[in-house]
């Protein structure tokens, strides 16, 4: 499958140490396979107990862990992380259904959850910009493009935002996203520009009773577009920076928990409309719809939200939509 191509030929010269955990021989030796080439340096465990002590006696500077595993399993390995103070950075990776264990993600704090299969470049991304934190921000950072090909928008209005949107997804059409994508593109990238400009700035109720507002002066959200030739994306951002990794993850859980709630009571011909609820659904759009998506935080500071859809179809379908949370102080 066609890669970005800037990840595919990027070398580590500071050869960071990089652990993989996983029972799977085969999995383990996809994810080694994946990393190889890009001069980290590689070593491998086929269970918790044994990334353990491989921890307490080499350096490592990155963690990938597949999440169930005989005796020590990934959350396990993650909570012997914070006991040995190692502030490391980590992905999980996982075949089961990511929903399961969110109620682990908010405790232990977990960010990064990828869904298997794979993907090659979803991966390579993920770490590069664990490692070098300078390159979380920023849309051009997503495309591989340079910053002057991104195109940007200042939204200080609910009037702008529907105007911006519009504008947007005829951009994204001119650029060769299909149909089927346009509606669910449009749909993720106005809830969650809507929420940018209302949420952070305090007119959460104004939402609620759908009512337009004007940011103060000097306040804004910004949107930014552009594309390569395998992926539309767009940043949305706000500077306030309000929104936590624990927040989003509540938000998850909350959400699942109204589905099945709402299902339940369907079932049990029952009324379901009390589980019919806003809070958390941008959140969860995006992750359940966008091809790919990010949130990155940078506290008290900036929100920005990535999301990148394929102008053709995905090459890896997952099981179940990846969690993809970036925090900073």
């Amino acid at each position: 499958m066609t890669q970005d191509v800037s990840i595919m030929e990027f070398n580590d010269n500071k050869q960071h140490s990089i652990l993989v955990v996983d029972d799977s021989t085969v999995i383990r030796k996809m994810v080694v396979h994946i990393l190889e080439n890009h001069n980290y340096n590689i070593l491998q465990a086929e269970d918790g107990s044994k990334a353990i002590e491989i921890l307490q006696n080499e350096k490592i500077d990155f963690v990938v862990t597949d999440i169930n595993m005989p005796q020590v399993g990934g959350f396990a390995l993650v909570k012997k992380l914070h006991e040995l103070k190692l502030e490391i950075p980590y992905i999980m990776i996982t075949d089961a259904d990511i929903n399961k264990y969110i109620e682990l993600a908010i405790e232990l704090n977990v960010g990064n959850i990828l869904s298997k299969p794979i993907e090659k470049s979803e991966l390579l991304n993920t770490v590069y910009k664990l490692l070098f934190k300078k390159s979380i921000f920023g849309l051009q950072n997503y495309l591989h493009i340079e910053e002057s090909k991104v195109k940007t928008i200042n939204i200080s209005s609910s009037e702008q935002c529907v105007e911006s949107v519009l504008k947007i997804v005829d951009s994204a059409e001119e650029a060769g996203l299909e149909d089927d994508f346009l509606s669910s593109f449009r749909l993720i990238l106005s809830e969650m520009a809507i929420n940018a400009l209302y949420h952070p700035h305090g007119f959460t109720d104004k939402k609620e009773e759908r009512l337009p507002v004007q940011l103060r002066e000097g306040d804004k959200i910004q949107i930014q577009y552009g594309n390569n030739d395998i992926k539309f994306g767009v940043s949305i951002t706000d500077f306030e920076g309000k929104l936590t990794k624990l927040t989003i993850l509540k938000s998850f859980k909350e959400f699942i928990d109204n589905n099945e709630n709402m299902i339940r009571a369907l079932e049990e011909g029952k009324d379901p409309t009390a589980y019919l609820k806003d809070k958390g659904r941008g959140l969860q759009l995006a992750r359940e719809m966008a091809n790919e998506y990010y949130f990155n935080i940078k506290t008290n500071q900036i929100t920005e939200i990535i999301i990148l859809s394929w102008l053709k179809k995905k090459p890896v379908e997952h099981a179940s939509q990846s969690i993809k949370i970036n925090e900073i102080n």
